[in-house]
């Protein structure tokens, strides 16, 4: 297969799977258009671990098969898998660092766990490496030399992250999983079988739960807010890179419109606007 045919597959495996990253690669600049893709396919692969194992040891062999595929790039020896031949072309042209591969890596681990995590600390920088970290390769794309810009791409990171996470509480507790941090369950009045049997809190309907959910929103909100004061003076092409801060804006509005409770179903909706909101951003430079 050539590269534009494993360029095209990165491209469909986002379009199906991840499509707000997927909006993102259609307008970027067509220089970084197909390092976005790798690092964006890359991402999706590991974080899909946990849901495409039937156990946690066969999600460590995969995940060490990524250790071993990162290895191989960075020492010339590349494998051959329909997303590693476009990552090596965008590791080796921007020089990214391997550390960041690596933590991404091993940050997935967690996801093989059913146990929640121990604390606040804990969860949040989770976020800040799934999340924080991918966006931060991505503005490399753009800005090879701009801390500045690393900085407020980790910011906006780690809010979709975090956001990305509360949406997703329905769907990890039908797996029997729980990613809300423990000292937060407890605070509410929770526990782990609360989230992961019934669905939602027992004792006190969705109220506990909706309280969690709300604290973990609004430093979602926070981070966009120093993200977008860090980014006011960097270039077009940056600003361009950080719009997927606008979808998370939307999704902030509609928790708040339904009360915070991860289990409306509404908030599973992917809003209508999306698109039009990236284009907007895009053409008035802002994100």
């Amino acid at each position: 297969m050539t590269l534009t045919d494993d360029l095209s597959y990165c491209s469909d495996q986002l379009r199906r799977l991840d499509h707000d990253r997927y909006l993102i690669t259609l307008l970027a600049p067509e220089r970084t258009r197909a390092s976005l893709l790798a690092l964006y396919a890359f991402n999706l692969e590991i974080a899909r671990t946990a849901e495409s194992v039937s156990e946690p040891m066969l999600g460590q062999i995969r995940l060490q098969w990524w250790r071993e595929a990162i290895e191989g790039i960075y020492s010339g020896t590349p494998r051959r898998h329909a997303v590693i031949q476009p990552l090596n072309e965008a590791i080796r042209s921007l020089e990214l660092p391997r550390a960041h591969f690596d933590a991404l890596i091993d940050a997935r681990e967690s996801d093989l766990e059913s146990e929640p995590f121990a604390d606040r600390e804990e969860f949040l920088r989770y976020t800040e490496i799934t999340g924080g970290l991918i966006e931060e390769l991505a503005v490399r794309t753009v800005a090879p030399d701009e801390a500045e810009a690393w900085s407020a791409a980790r910011q906006v990171g780690q809010a979709w992250a975090i956001i990305g996470i509360m949406r997703a509480v329905p769907f990890m507790a039908a797996q029997g999983r729980a990613m809300l941090p423990m000292t937060d369950l407890r605070a509410a009045g929770m526990t782990r079988d609360d989230l992961t049997l019934s669905g939602k809190d027992s004792k006190n309907g969705s109220r506990g739960l909706a309280g969690i959910v709300e604290a973990y929103v609004q430093v979602a909100q926070e981070n966009l807010t120093r993200a977008r004061r860090e980014a006011k003076h960097l270039p077009r092409q940056v600003i361009q890179q950080l719009s997927l801060a606008r979808i998370a804006d939307l999704h902030i509005k509609r928790f708040a419109r339904y009360g915070y409770d991860p289990f409306n179903g509404k908030l599973q909706i992917n809003p209508p606007s999306r698109a039009w909101r990236l284009l907007v951003a895009k053409l008035l430079n802002r994100f």
